[in-house]
């Protein structure tokens, strides 16, 4: 092969090669839409369909159990604490549950605060617990309705009801009176049927409730030694005072 055949040859090529390229450029094959393995031809590809969430069955609450107590449903009822201050004491109550969260000693001081006779712990406890049964029985936690009869007496109320009994509601007045000049307190727990002439329905193998003081009384401690550390305790029973000491 001469050299004039030769250099037909390579400006051939180099012509066919520049018109492929501009003819992809101008006229790109079509984009080809990868299939699914699972689709053979003429069969429609399964659709999963998500149900609108206004035709989603809407979430039912869950029923007490027969025989437990609940609380008649009620809005509107504050949860702010209520507060009583003397010269000695000064007592903060949550209407959750009507507990006492705090009662402090104006005139005795731990460090820089007053000491506090209610030790809450890492789990939240308090003083003055409802529950209904003994005290291996839940503490009550709904919130009562909170009422300051006069300058020393605050009165919390909350309705309630044994699941699957009807005509079952009750109401549970809980009452806290201070007096001036004094630490001890007087409380009083009310329970009236709001269905005349019955009796009120509480009974847990033959106890209707239990006041609860947790996990312990006065502020922490490392060990009650009885000379530097102790708990003294007076109860009546027998018509006598009888003292104890922790």
């Amino acid at each position: 092969m001469d050299r004039r055949t030769l250099l037909a040859v390579v400006l051939s090529v180099i012509v066919i090669t520049i018109g492929f390229s501009i003819q992809s450029l101008l006229f790109p094959p079509p984009e080809v839409i990868p299939r699914d393995p699972a689709t053979q031809p003429g069969q429609t590809a399964p659709q999963t369909v998500t149900p609108d969430s206004a035709d989603a069955p809407a979430t039912q609450p869950v029923a007490a159990p027969t025989g437990t107590v609940v609380a008649v449903s009620r809005d509107g009822i504050s949860t702010t604490p209520v507060v009583f201050q003397s010269d000695l004491i000064r007592v903060t109550m949550d209407p959750a549950g009507a507990t006492v969260v705090s009662f402090e000693l104006l005139e005795h001081m731990d460090g820089d605060s007053p000491v506090d006779m209610v030790f809450r712990g890492a789990d939240d406890q308090r003083a003055m617990t409802l529950h209904f049964g003994d005290h291996r029985a839940p503490a009550v936690t709904e919130l009562f309705e909170a009422t300051r009869i006069d300058g020393n007496t605050f009165e919390f109320r909350r309705d309630f009801a044994i699941a699957g009994q009807e005509n079952s509601e009750f109401t549970v007045i809980r009452r806290y009176r201070f007096r001036p000049g004094e630490y001890m307190f007087q409380h009083d727990v009310e329970i009236r049927n709001r269905n005349p002439g019955a009796f009120v329905p509480l009974n847990f193998n033959g106890v209707a409730y239990t006041i609860g003081y947790g996990p312990q009384i006065g502020p922490i401690f490392e060990q009650l030694d009885q000379r530097n550390e102790f708990r003294r305790f007076l109860a009546l029973q027998g018509g006598r005072r009888q003292n104890y000491n922790r």
